[in-house]
């Protein structure tokens, strides 16, 4: 009876996971910040967000493909971005299920939670890096958990080592996830064979010999807006404390999986489980040394993901009849009745200024993104279809109406994307200047909004090419980034330059600009 059950339950959860997810689907402002390159790649300006400067204002080589082949087959943004994730989520969560086919109240059990996180279903969409990185750590796990025959183990660990090279370039700091159960893996596979320990290597460094080539730097330009931001550590702690307390209150499901899931991992004496715990607790924990983000549960879903495969894979529930059965009730209750599951709070009226989302912005900058866009984005919202009707994107459509040529703001993805290609943005969140990302952020920021202090110049040597940058320190660093990013592409110049770069020369001259600002009081 159970296996007669077991492919229609699986279909039926799966489907109902999808009901959810196009309920809640919705695409973020910094969704349009890779949206804005895409537009410019196919349409033959580079890999770029200013066309005539080489700047990554992305995070997510991979999903930036993704989302370029999807705009290439159909034409448009909005519709084949959500399509996309959609899809992608969709299809993590059916290999997972298909794992547990012949477990059915197990299964019940896990897509309960799954539908129950906020975290996970908010970002299943948005138009971020999220769904992608939910398959490959799918595939990750299903690919290390399976048993081959020792004439299938070379295919088997190869698949592994480049499914983690490819979830890499999905979101590079998901290393911290993947490393102690992908090293476990890759000793007992392949100690004998080494050449599969390099595979997860290769997508890694033929995406670092690109980007060092074209972008002449080795990480995103959000990577130094975001991390060298010369916020002092406590102050960035507290914040990632709160980014936890965020979580506790507005998604308990979330938060209370990855800490079971990394305290039952630990106690086991299976080969993977440790491993798999570990990771969870390291990137939770950058995570919080990072200071968190600005869009609550959004670096929480991946870990929770994780979190659901230990917590439901074969053997891992002690008594296969009553608590898989108890498990699966709460979390339908809480999904059913929780004033933040995303079954629950998904109507066409979501974010309509109610005073939950009114709550969410007082919480230490951290907001809930999907509440904030959806009256804009979301695909059910009162005026469906695919324009944008936030202010942001009215903003840009007037920008390209007028013919402004550089204009210096933050936010800029809906903004960026509707100015067109022809205007020129000076981010002063620094997300896309390459100048700005390498000085200090104002004392007075918001956790992923480290807004900088605009050089005195820098404007009017963006809109005239000329440096007329006045501290000699910048403008020094303003020449040597002008070649890594504008000069032409392969002049021994730019290639000195960069090497000057990685060998630190420019941190030089950032820090001297800091100290000058520090003695003239302005941090």
């Amino acid at each position: 009876m159970t296996r007669i059950l077991a492919l229609p339950l699986l279909g039926a959860l799966s489907s109902f996971y999808l009901v959810v997810v196009l309920r809640t689907a919705w695409l973020c402002d910094d969704a349009y910040i890779t949206l804005r390159v895409v537009d410019n790649l196919l349409h033959g300006r580079g890999l770029v967000w200013n066309v005539g400067e080489r700047v990554q204002a992305y995070t997510h080589p991979l999903w930036m493909a993704a989302l370029a082949i999807a705009r290439l087959l159909t034409g448009e943004e909005y519709y084949s971005s959500i399509a996309l994730s959609a899809l992608l989520s969709t299809l993590a969560v059916v290999i997972y299920a298909w794992q547990l086919r012949d477990r059915p109240q197990v299964l019940a059990f896990g897509v309960a939670a799954l539908i129950s996180s906020r975290a996970f279903v908010d970002y299943s969409t948005s138009g971020l890096e999220n769904p992608l990185a939910y398959l490959l750590v799918s595939s990750l796990l299903i690919g290390i958990r399976l048993g081959k025959p020792v004439s299938e183990r070379s295919v088997r660990t190869t698949a592994v080592s480049l499914t983690a090279g490819l979830l890499l370039l999905t979101r590079m700091d998901l290393v911290l996830l993947i490393a102690p159960v992908l090293a476990a893996f890759l000793w007992n596979e392949s100690r004998h064979r080494p050449g599969p320990w390099l595979m997860w290597a290769v997508p890694l460094l033929a995406w670092e010999t690109f980007s060092l080539a074209y972008y002449g730097f080795p990480l995103p330009n959000t990577a130094y807006a975001k991390l060298a931001n010369s916020i002092p550590e406590r102050e960035l702690l507290a914040q990632g404390l709160f980014y936890l307390r965020n979580g506790t209150r507005t998604d308990p499901v979330t938060l209370a999986v990855i800490i079971t899931a990394a305290a039952v991992g630990l106690t086991q004496r299976r080969r993977f489980d440790v491993p798999i715990a570990c990771g969870t607790l390291a990137y939770v924990a950058y995570v919080v040394w990072i200071g968190g983000d600005f869009m609550s549960g959004r670096f929480l879903a991946v870990p929770f993901f994780a979190g659901v495969w230990q917590l439901t894979l074969p053997h891992r529930l002690p008594d296969e009849r009553r608590v898989p059965i108890v498990g699966a009730a709460l979390a339908i209750v809480v999904a059913a009745t929780g004033p933040y599951s995303p079954p629950y709070v998904s109507g066409r009226a979501y974010g309509a200024g109610d005073r939950l989302f009114d709550a969410s912005m007082e919480d230490h900058g951290i907001n809930d993104e999907r509440r904030f866009y959806f009256q804009y984005t979301g695909l059910r919202r009162r005026s469906p279809g695919p324009r944008i009707d936030h202010p942001w994107a009215a903003d840009g459509d007037e920008a390209r109406r007028r013919g402004d040529r550089v204009i210096v703001r933050g936010n800029i993805g809906f903004f960026g994307y509707f100015a067109g290609p022809d205007v020129t943005i000076i981010d002063y969140y620094a997300l896309a200047d390459p100048l700005l990302a390498r000085l200090p952020a104002r004392p007075r920021w918001r956790i992923g909004h480290f807004a900088r202090i605009m050089p005195q110049g820098y404007p009017e040597t963006v809109e005239t090419g000329m440096n007329r940058l006045v501290d000699p320190d910048l403008s020094r660093l303003y020449d040597e980034i002008k070649v890594i990013t504008r000069g032409p592409l392969w002049r021994l110049r730019r290639f000195r330059a960069i090497e000057r770069d990685l060998a630190g020369a420019n941190r030089a001259s950032a820090q001297a600009y800091q100290t000058r600002l520090d003695r003239a009081g302005f941090r």
